[in-house]
């Protein structure tokens, strides 16, 4: 699959996993902006990413952080309470999904979206605090 596909691809995924409601997947197949081939491969494929949801047992510490609790998860990843101790403060930890661990693209493009919300400073959009690998040591 030649790079650009594989951009829009991920790209794409990303859009409808974005998009998920309470009762599940949003299906792209009347989809105006992909075409029918693309979205009936994304169907399928958060069909199947939904299926592998569950990723195992909540970790007790990430980035030096305690975890308290998922508090979401999707087809690219899990979200997590925890606290800082060091500042005294709840955080929430986004990860990408381990079966992804060897998708350079996707861990790409889950880096390029941290970086970009981290230049974004408004009262409705999450605030970046610190980036880096699930076991990394924190800096700051």
């Amino acid at each position: 699959m030649n790079e650009d596909r594989e951009k829009q691809r991920a790209e794409a995924l990303a859009d409808l996993l974005d998009r998920r409601t309470a009762r599940g997947i949003v299906p792209l197949g009347d989809s105006d902006t992909l075409g029918s081939e693309l979205a009936a491969e994304l169907d399928t494929l958060a069909e199947t990413d939904r299926a592998l949801a569950p990723e195992g047992a909540l970790p007790e510490r990430l980035s030096g952080h305690r975890i308290l609790e998922e508090i979401g998860s999707g087809g690219m990843g899990r979200v997590f309470l925890a606290v800082d101790h060091s500042l005294g403060r709840k955080v929430t930890i986004k990860t990408l999904a381990a079966r992804y661990a060897d998708e350079p693209a996707l861990q790409a493009r889950f880096m390029a979206e941290a970086r970009a919300m981290a230049r974004v400073n408004h009262p409705h959009v999450a605030r970046i605090y610190s980036l880096g690998p699930a076991g990394g040591r924190r800096t700051s």
